[in-house]
């Protein structure tokens, strides 16, 4: 059986490592203080909405419950 040789297939492949320009991609930078505020409101909804807290139940669920009902 003869086997083609293709340019594309049997070149060598390249072990160049591919740097990019800013060594340090991390933002030094600190957050500004309202995105530190809206973070902490998206923790406490969240926890709020936690099905894993007893909060839900008391301020999630039981109204709607008593709505429904």
């Amino acid at each position: 059986m003869t086997v083609l040789k293709n340019l594309a297939t049997t070149a060598e492949p390249s072990l160049a490592i591919a740097t990019s320009p800013d060594p340090n991609p991390v933002d030094p930078v600190p957050k500004s203080i309202t995105q530190k505020i809206k973070g902490g409101i998206f923790l406490v909804v969240g926890y709020v909405l936690s099905p894993l807290c007893w909060w839900n139940d008391l301020i999630i669920n039981l109204p709607i419950a008593y709505g429904f009902g």
